[in-house]
């Protein structure tokens, strides 16, 4: 049998025992960034949003919101979120 979900989590080290403390808290700056609505996860809406970012350098933030919804309705076919 697997090993149950309890004990998989704790067998991941923590990111501080892995990565320089810079690493780890650049990671938390941009997640943060990027969890818009602060629910401690980054759903479609906020991911698409990282990947217009990145792709549109220097573009207004209203071009990042169409272009991001624009990903999401071509990722989402089925519109389920």
């Amino acid at each position: 049998r697997s090993a149950p979900l309890a004990a998989l989590a704790m067998a991941v080290p923590a990111p501080e025992s892995i990565y320089d403390p810079e690493v780890v808290a650049e990671l938390r700056r941009q997640f943060q960034e990027a969890d818009q609505d602060g629910s401690g996860e980054i759903d479609a809406t906020e991911a698409c949003a990282i990947f217009a970012r990145s792709c549109e350098e220097g573009a207004s933030e209203e071009e990042i919101r169409k272009t991001a919804e624009r990903l999401r309705n071509q990722l989402d076919t089925d519109r389920s979120g």
